[in-house]
């Protein structure tokens, strides 16, 4: 392993499927006194502007949250890629939280080596289940889109990482919350970052400016104060048949990620 003076202070990318504790995990990163931490960037050209995704299958529940969301109507993904680049120029490394869910390989493809990237994951299940919860919430600009899991773009985003000869880094949600002194401590070595266990595994409560385009999917994280397993009493409640067959598609893309996982 390069020690972390030898490894490029290239931008890192987490790359995370919806409802993945994701955001608890860039709240950690946002602890780090050499980071400058940025939030879904690629949502703006993904929903809308000249790059925008057509989407696989829409209702008038998810167009309705989306264009409440604070996101800007006329960004391209160059112009984000451009503006992660510049973002560190006090010095401090650059990390942004992507959801899978706005991977674009035609966008996004030839511009993969000027990143460093990341991966977490997270059981399917536990994931289909947070959404229903926040469904049932009804969040100003919360919806639940089953196509927008996307377990088969995070794995394609590792494919190529992998087929490049780089490492993966993948850490596994459950492995965070029980072990997280461990697993953020791997993950800053392998990434090149000093870790500082008594920033990054405890925080206060806190909701940054750059959640607000999101109003009402990242409460649980803004009410944290660490990395802790969350409890909702509902882990035996049936599955609408939808979402259980979603579920077999996701438990086969998330295992092969699962293999591959940082072991601690």
């Amino acid at each position: 392993m390069a020690s972390s003076s030898t490894l490029p202070a290239t931008p890192i990318i987490l790359w995370a499927p919806p409802r993945s504790c994701s955001t608890a995990f860039e709240r950690s990163i946002m602890q780090h006194p050499a980071t400058t931490v940025l939030h879904e960037t690629f949502a703006d050209p993904f929903y809308f502007g000249p790059d925008a995704k057509v989407r696989d299958a829409s209702s008038e529940e998810a167009d309705a949250a989306i264009e409440s969301s604070g996101l800007a109507r006329d960004k391209t993904y160059a112009a984000v890629i451009e503006e992660l680049m510049g973002a560190g120029s006090d010095g401090k490394r650059v990390f942004t939280k992507e959801l899978s869910t706005f991977w674009q390989q035609d966008k996004l493809a030839n511009d993969m080596d000027k990143f460093t990237h990341t991966f977490l994951i997270r059981h399917p299940e536990k994931i289909l289940r947070s959404y229903l919860r926040l469904q049932k919430k009804e969040g100003k600009t919360t919806f639940f889109d089953v196509n927008e899991v996307a377990y088969k773009e995070l794995l394609e985003v590792a494919n190529m990482v992998k087929a490049s000869g780089r490492e993966l880094v993948v850490v596994d949600a459950d492995d965070l919350l029980a072990k997280p002194q461990a697993v953020m401590g791997k993950w800053c070595e392998m990434v090149g970052l000093e870790f500082h266990e008594d920033l990054m595994t405890k925080w206060e409560p806190s909701k940054p400016k750059t959640w607000e385009k999101w109003e009402g999917w990242h409460e649980d994280a803004a009410k944290s104060q660490g990395f802790k397993a969350p409890v909702h009493g509902d882990e035996q409640e049936e599955l609408p048949d939808f979402v259980k067959e979603a579920l077999k598609e996701f438990m086969v893309l998330y295992s092969e990620l699962y293999d591959q996982r940082i072991k601690v």
